[in-house]
């Protein structure tokens, strides 16, 4: 029997959010609900997703608003933990992350819930390929993260599946990881522990296990369009995952397992950077309360 799919896109002020969702219903696997967690879109924007989701009668939504790292919280409450929620609906067996700025590949949903549904793994992840091609600096991101994914503790939120027993079992993200929304680029963020790293990592110490699959996204990230912005959007993601190494105490030997190889010159600069950032997220992290 097919398991219950939540598939759940973390949004915030992004219009391309219709690509993403009309991808969504071109897949082999059509997913039985979908919510959108709004990280904070304009009046306008969230008109035009309510007109969208009108036309689309035969599937189920739902739109959770707030701060970004709130929604993602604030979902798993809802839809593992919400006794009435549950009631009302269904059960999730399966949640499912995407986010505004990717497109599925059509088969995208099949692959990457397949193994949990064999129950053969307990979470996964996919690939998400580069498209931003508009700037020198946006081709340079897309050759910098198109790196191969080897490690299941590397798995991004966005293009990833998880077994809700996962959460019924390690809970949701915990205080570390609340942050403010992204900055005026939408590059950085605030400093706070990678929910997406930390995650991973509490799932793994208590016995779930991951896997990589050959679940494709396009990640259309053409915003980052200027060298300085390139530069920041990886220091803010260094610092972060720094933090959720130091959190689990496995700082230096996660943090430079991925710095071992130079395939672009321009990594080079990555390599001083992240120096730089280690340095920030320790002090970071030993400035958070609750640990």
């Amino acid at each position: 029997m097919d398991k219950k799919v939540t598939v759940v896109i973390t949004h915030y002020n992004d219009p391309r959010i219709f690509n993403c969702l009309d991808s969504l219903f071109l897949q082999t696997r059509k997913p039985n609900h979908v919510l959108i967690a709004d990280g904070g879109s304009s009046k306008q924007l969230k008109r035009n997703i309510r007109d969208y989701i009108k036309d689309k009668k035969n599937y189920h939504f739902s739109i959770m608003r707030g701060r970004c790292i709130d929604t993602r919280r604030k979902v798993i409450e809802t839809l593992v933990f919400n006794e009435i929620w549950i009631k009302n609906n269904y059960e999730t067996d399966i949640i499912v992350w995407i986010d505004s700025d990717e497109v599925a590949f059509g088969d995208w949903l099949e692959k990457l819930i397949g193994p949990i549904e064999k129950e053969k793994f307990d979470f996964t992840g996919g690939f998400m390929i580069p498209v931003c091609f508009s700037t020198k600096a946006s081709s340079l991101l897309s050759k910098l993260e198109s790196k191969d994914l080897t490690d299941e503790s590397y798995i991004a939120m966005g293009n990833s599946a998880w077994s809700t027993k996962i959460f019924k079992n390690i809970g949701t993200f915990d205080r570390s990881s609340i942050s403010k929304n992204t900055d005026k680029d939408n590059v950085s963020g605030s400093y706070h522990v990678s929910d997406d790293f930390d995650i991973n990592l509490r799932a793994i110490k208590v016995g779930f296990k991951g896997k990589i699959v050959e679940a494709y996204t396009l990640h259309n990230q053409s915003h980052i369009n200027t060298y300085r912005k390139v530069l920041k959007y990886f220091y803010g993601q260094f610092v972060r995952t720094s933090m959720a190494y130091f959190k689990h105490k496995e700082g230096i030997k996660k943090f430079t397992k991925a710095s071992k190889k130079i395939n672009h010159p321009f990594e080079i600069f990555l390599l001083i950077l992240k120096f730089f950032a280690f340095i920030r997220g320790w002090k970071e992290w030993q400035s958070i309360d609750i640990k």
